[in-house]
């Protein structure tokens, strides 16, 4: 899977991570969904798929997500919600 990353989650949430695996997004109806919602939508470009449960470790969290141009399946990662105020945590996610 490409790994192109984007953004913060469209709700800004933060859900609880696990180290489960995601959920296949490859379901049309659930694709469909997530499309017609721009919240779920980062940059117009990449839906994420909020409904099976996120990845994190660390400082980030991964979700997986669509390329809504290219129709490619995305991942899609975001710093934690407890370290976003903190400017040191921000650039070191940058890097």
């Amino acid at each position: 899977m490409d790994d192109k990353r984007a953004g913060t989650p469209p709700n800004g949430d933060d859900p609880a991570s696990d180290d489960e695996p995601h959920g296949d997004f490859q379901d049309s109806e659930t694709a469909s969904s997530v499309e017609a919602d721009p919240r779920t939508t980062i940059a117009g470009r990449y839906a994420v798929d909020l409904q099976t449960p996120p990845h994190g470790a660390g400082i980030a969290v991964t979700y997986r997500g669509r390329d809504l141009r290219t129709r490619d399946p995305v991942v899609v990662k975001t710093l934690r919600l407890e370290y976003r105020g903190d400017p040191e945590m921000r650039a070191r996610f940058r890097r």
